[in-house]
């Protein structure tokens, strides 16, 4: 399984976490029951103390490159968990609506849309005057447009 001296790679599964042991001692008990091995690893700390392996908390690795795929096909599922739900909640929370194009600028359409006697129309919001040569008027939509009259047209 493991020889003395190899390097093991423990992704832990308590927290996010990899860490590199060696293992330091190979125990086997020979018994009625069966044979049995420990293995013994050694933590990259300052005291080095050997603990069993099987007393750590994790997947384990003999291969970098095996961690490093496990790892970012770890990440590759949280992250599209993470944009699932992401997605969940806009449906549940938020409206569609689609990006509108800009308004048109056609002059002669929007003022053949004016009636003739503005005032009067309960399509149009308000006629604000502003005592000179040009008006504004209010359109149904909201915008906005400015009017200006030179000469008696009403």
């Amino acid at each position: 399984m493991y020889d003395v001296g190899d390097i093991i790679w423990i992704v832990n599964s308590s927290y996010p976490g990899v860490k590199p042991y060696q293992v330091v001692e190979e125990t086997t008990h020979k018994t009625l029951n069966g044979t049995l091995k420990t293995f013994y690893v050694r933590c990259p700390n300052a005291d080095g103390v050997p603990v069993a392996l099987s007393e750590l908390d994790g997947d384990v690795f003999t291969d970098v490159e095996e961690v490093e795929k496990y790892l970012n096909s770890k990440a590759s599922a949280a992250i599209g968990k993470m944009l699932s739900r992401g997605k969940l909640l806009i449906a549940e929370h938020f409206t569609q609506t689609a990006v509108q194009d800009e308004p048109s600028t056609d002059i002669d359409s929007i003022v053949s849309s004016i009636p003739e006697n503005p005032i009067g129309n309960s399509n149009l919001s308000s006629v604000d005057q502003l005592g000179s040569e040009e008006d504004f008027l209010v359109l149904p939509d909201g915008t906005k447009a400015r009017i200006n009259i030179k000469g008696n047209i009403l």
